[in-house]
């Protein structure tokens, strides 16, 4: 994340400076972009940082870290992972190519889901909506 951070301020200070000289829109827009990269960066930077918790930390989207409790040397343990339904067979390169949170129909699940059970940790939660 900070190294994010870092090329964000600098991408935003190349935009400032076009911006100094002569107005574009590609300088407008990566002066958008940067600004908007840099505050969601140092806000997760501060959450990495604080102890307390917030409504915010209950909620879990694809591609965030979120607790899990999983099997370690015969122990039950809870862990940071990051939440992605990946498909049994599936690599990170092809999850890049089709993005997106995954169903099946109930006609395929016997096909998709064959091994989900049996490879998939559990997330600690205290209710659910």
């Amino acid at each position: 994340m900070e190294t994010e951070l870092f090329q964000q301020k600098t991408r935003l200070t190349a935009a400032e400076r076009a911006l100094a000289g002569k107005p574009t829109k590609k300088a407008e827009n990566d002066q958008r972009v940067a600004t908007d990269k840099i505050a969601r960066a140092q806000r997760n930077l501060a959450d990495l940082q604080r102890t307390d918790l917030l409504d915010r930390d209950s909620r879990i989207f694809p591609g965030h870290y979120a607790p899990v409790m999983v099997v370690q040397d015969g122990q039950r343990v809870v862990i940071p992972m990051r939440y992605q339904c990946r498909m049994p067979g599936w690599t990170p390169a092809m999850e890049r190519q089709k993005p997106g949170t995954y169903n099946a129909l109930g006609t395929l699940l016997t096909v998709r889901w064959k091994n989900f059970c049996s490879n998939q940790p559990l997330r600690a939660a205290n209710s659910f909506p």
